[in-house]
């Protein structure tokens, strides 16, 4: 098969329709246990297509690099970038933990007056993540840009945008949480990883085959992976990086190329992959000491007690769980984006049942 893909969402990858009918079946039960289109970056999976990753898995390094030094470090580049070819940074803020430290850290290394080169993307729900610092930011006259979900489709093209994608995939995964609340996060991995399966599938019988084709990849680590924490994380980060990376753009419904590359994830570098590859204890044995780097990095910027203490993980690129009547009634669409950048989707009815 010479066609390869970037991009295919959890609807394209499970419906095998004239869009996309390619997927083999364990790769299928994958894709539903994981709820991803899934992109393997450690090439090792069947998955019965042809995919190109666009950021192949680093090297583990023998220097760690120091983590604030590598924030201020990302933020001075995309500022240089800014500059470089003339635009204004749209830092896309939910009020959530990645994009505030990206933030702060933007506002740190800008050599110039910060709000006439940083606009604010965001919604209604970003001050209501972060109210303290929807205030200060409002008080210093930053301007802000209205954005609903989702809103990629909104994006001007005069911006140099900036996100706070790959945070999740360099920490942990939220589907960890609920386990780490329980105190659950050190079990093993080979007891505890077929009942997750099983409860996802909403059946036992591919649990086994699912357990064997998944093992080649978990035996890639750097490091010998042993609870579930940090297997799935490490499934977060070899098989969802590439969606995050491309969601975005897709999204959007235009030019998915020219939105990549109009888009930089903020934590999207080899230097905080580095980082995250060396640090092999994953269970933050809280969800409030969850990405706990970030909110100390936060708080020494920013001081919020309330913030370092208490914020937890929140989905920051869909509308929050009261939902509105757009969003009950949407139709769902299965993506996809071959290796040219050419995205083709199909619309999947949703009926609403009364």
């Amino acid at each position: 098969m010479s066609e390869q893909y970037l991009f295919l969402n959890k609807f394209a990858a499970i419906n095998h329709s004239e869009l996309f009918n390619l997927s083999s079946e364990p790769y299928v039960h994958l894709v539903k246990f994981f709820e991803t289109g899934v992109i393997d970056r450690t090439r090792t999976l069947e998955c019965g297509f042809e995919y190109k990753t666009l950021d192949p898995l680093p090297e583990l390094s023998a220097e760690v690099p120091d983590f604030e030094e590598t924030i201020l470090k990302r933020a001075t580049t995309i500022l240089k970038k800014a500059k470089e070819v003339g635009q204004r940074v749209l830092m896309l803020w939910s009020g959530g933990i990645d994009s505030t430290a990206a933030l702060l850290a933007l506002l740190e290394m800008c050599p110039d007056d910060p709000t006439q080169t940083i606009v604010l993307g965001s919604t209604h729900g970003s001050f209501l993540e972060f109210p303290e610092m929807g205030i200060h930011l409002m008080q210093r006259q930053f301007e802000i840009l209205p954005l609903v979900h989702p809103v990629s489709r909104q994006i001007p093209a005069d911006f140099l945008v900036v996100t706070g994608e790959h945070g999740d995939q360099l920490f942990g995964s939220d589907k960890m949480l609920p386990l780490v609340a329980s105190g659950l996060g050190n079990l093993p991995y080979e007891k505890y990883l077929p009942l997750l399966m099983a409860e996802k599938l909403g059946t036992v019988e591919p649990v086994q085959k699912l357990m064997d084709y998944v093992r080649p990849v978990i035996l890639k680590c750097p490091f010998k992976i042993k609870d579930i924490c940090q297997c799935l994380w490490w499934f977060n980060y070899i098989f969802k990086w590439q969606q995050v990376s491309l969601r975005i753009p897709v999204w959007s419904g235009k030019s998915v190329q020219q939105l990549h590359d109009q888009c930089h994830h903020f934590y999207r570098s080899e230097d905080f992959q580095q980082w995250s590859l060396s640090k092999e204890d994953k269970n933050p044995s809280s969800p409030t000491f969850y990405k706990s780097e970030l909110k100390e990095f936060i708080h020494r910027r920013f001081a919020c007690e309330s913030y370092l203490e208490n914020k937890t993980k929140e989905i920051s690129l869909r509308p929050r769980a009261e939902k509105k009547w757009w969003e009950l009634s949407r139709h769902r669409w299965s993506y996809v984006v071959d290796n040219n950048w050419t995205l083709k989707k199909q619309i999947i009815p949703h009926y609403l049942g009364f």
